[in-house]
């Protein structure tokens, strides 16, 4: 997974540092909200049941993040992976 973006136009990593006690470990989405500015989001699920939320309601982890936009604006590495195969993507 690539590096996001923070608010502020600095990039954020999805992992922690060296030296931290989880080095190397993903952050998880809670973490990479609360870096976002997000307070209180550890209070939210994860995800919503069948992925049943609303795109414009932030009711879980799982909206707040594609509703960023660093989120928004990526190729799936499905695609960028059909494309290096010369596999059709449409």
């Amino acid at each position: 997974m690539a590096d996001g973006v923070l608010p502020d136009g600095s990039v954020q990593c999805f992992y922690f540092p060296e030296g931290h006690e989880h080095a190397g470990g993903f952050k998880g989405m809670a973490e990479i909200l609360k870096e976002r500015g997000f307070e209180g989001c550890e209070k939210l699920r994860a995800e919503c049941p069948n992925f049943g939320c609303s795109p414009n309601i932030n009711r879980c982890y799982r909206r707040l993040l594609y509703n960023q936009p660093d989120f928004l604006n990526v190729e799936s590495n499905t695609k960028l992976d059909c494309e290096k195969r010369d596999y059709c993507c449409k």
